[in-house]
């Protein structure tokens, strides 16, 4: 199981802005209104394109990706509040994930937040579900945070009833490798609190590579923790030509 990691990276530019959902004195609510800066690049030419263009993954339907041992991510439903709220209840993935949702409400919210975030190419989460979508077995996400640049981190958790068994790495392996291929990105991340070493299993399971140590990278309940930073890399499919070739 994976915390959930800030979801704007500090070092993001040139991407969506979101504040507050405060009415501001025109214009709709501030939490729909997609852009709100200009960034550098619209205001002179960029000399590399992006990685993954603007719209190009909200324009379609958000995926089912089949995962090996007859499981699938599938995206949420509105029938899945109740196993939404019961996995919540679990002091594992409190403790790693930083979030409980403590009625039916705020879990059919939640589930609601993840097809508006769908839209706005802010994050893809599916459900692990069984092959006949019925049984929820746990959670994936995949964050979006640089699109220009084809970078994003993924994040999860399964509920303990199929907790190692290898069902977390199977999963990230199906979303990375439908981000990495069709999506086009270039750069997944995963990190976890080293005080985690079932997230380094599965990050290697995954075929990430661990790049080292993040200090005090993320608050938690018992204070700041160090966090183990693993990446995949979208295979080149050319080398890079020489300074002036």
């Amino acid at each position: 199981m994976i915390e959930l990691t800030p979801e704007v990276s500090s070092d993001v530019v040139d991407e969506w802005t979101t504040v507050s959902p405060r009415r501001s004195p025109s214009g709709p609510p501030a939490s729909r209104r997609r852009r709100l800066f200009r960034s550098e690049a619209e205001i002179v030419p960029r000399l590399v394109p992006p990685v993954i263009a603007a719209g190009s993954i909200a324009c379609n339907d958000q995926p089912t990706l089949v995962v090996e041992g007859g499981v699938q991510l599938r995206p949420w439903e509105a029938g899945d509040a109740q196993v939404l709220m019961a996995a919540f209840a679990d002091p594992e993935i409190q403790r790693w994930h930083l979030l409980r949702i403590d009625s039916l409400d705020e879990a059919e919210k939640w589930i609601a937040d993840t097809w508006a975030r769908w839209q706005t190419e802010t994050v893809a989460t599916w459900a692990i579900a069984s092959s006949d979508r019925t049984t929820v077995l746990g959670r994936l996400s995949l964050y979006f945070h640089d699109l220009r640049n084809g970078i994003g981190e993924v994040t999860y958790w399964v509920v303990p009833e199929v907790r190692r068994g290898g069902l977390a790495s199977r999963a990230v392996v199906a979303a990375c490798e439908w981000a990495l291929g069709p999506v086009g990105m270039h750069r997944i991340d995963l990190a976890h609190s080293i005080d985690n070493p079932a997230s380094c299993r599965v990050a290697e399971k995954a075929g990430f590579q661990l790049e080292g140590i993040r200090r005090s990278a993320l608050l938690h309940q018992n204070g700041w923790h160090d966090m183990h930073v693993h990446c995949r890399i979208q295979a080149p499919s050319r080398a890079l030509s020489e300074p002036g070739q």
